[in-house]
């Protein structure tokens, strides 16, 4: 409510409302409660609803468009495949760190 109307409430209606400003204060905050809860019930639903939706939607689209989505699966195999071919052929030798250099075995044996 607007503070001028309770006030102009107060003046014209004293002890009215004193007597009932508690049950007053109880049934606003019950419906508070009452109006929250039921909020987040109906924004509960909508989602719930917004979700089954996009899932049947999601459904028909793979439906429709299933030899695409196929085909694709197929292509991505076979280039994975190839890509780790092409690198297992051409793997080239890599020296290693460790191997100690000419220089060093012919101080050692002398």
């Amino acid at each position: 409510m607007f503070p001028a109307k309770a006030q102009r409430r107060k003046e014209m209606f004293p002890g009215f409302l004193c007597v009932f400003a508690p049950l007053r204060e109880k049934m606003l905050l019950r419906v508070k409660k009452q109006t929250l809860i039921h909020t987040l019930i109906y924004g509960l639903c909508g989602g719930i609803l917004i979700v089954v939706l996009r899932l049947i939607e999601f459904r028909f689209l793979v439906v429709e468009h299933s030899i695409e989505i196929y085909g694709g699966l197929i292509a991505a195999l076979f280039a994975s495949l190839g890509i780790w071919l092409g690198l297992k052929l051409t793997k080239n030798e890599k020296s290693s760190s460790l191997r100690k250099c000419p220089s060093q075995s012919r101080k050692s044996s002398h």
